[in-house]
């Protein structure tokens, strides 16, 4: 498995938080630290507080669209704003409920976009993503 060092979950849903968290530590790996916001505004200013050129740490970013306030839309807007340097240590996939074809053009069609994925991301699909 080519494993990330780091996840980062966005995501207003504790609960689906909660559930991947879950995932990774028990199909993926103990040993990876997982770092879950609730406050999109949260895991963007953590994202743009941290810079592990030293160690080219890669992060895996886990990201809703539908949160109040600060949609995943906003925040995918703003880190196309950011420096490569730290845009280039994250991969990151949209994990979303919706299923509309509108949401899924949009979300592939952004360079930062690994990947649309569908909500709940079962163990199955999460272990797929890292083999």
């Amino acid at each position: 498995m080519n494993l990330p060092e780091r996840f980062i979950l966005v995501d207003d849903d504790p609960i689906n938080n909660l559930i991947i968290e879950h995932q990774i530590k028990t199909k993926i790996s103990t040993d990876i630290e997982i770092l879950s916001f609730e406050s999109p505004q949260d895991g963007f200013d953590y994202i743009t507080s941290y810079n592990d050129s030293k160690t080219g740490a890669q992060t895996v970013l886990f990201l809703d669209l539908n949160m109040p306030i600060f949609s995943g839309w906003d925040f995918l807007e703003k880190l196309e704003n950011l420096d490569h340097k730290i845009t280039n240590q994250l991969t990151i996939y949209v994990s979303s409920s919706s299923l509309d074809n509108r949401d899924i053009d949009r979300a592939n069609k952004i360079d930062l976009v690994k990947e649309y994925l569908i909500k709940p991301l079962t163990a199955e699909r999460l272990i797929g993503l890292f083999n």
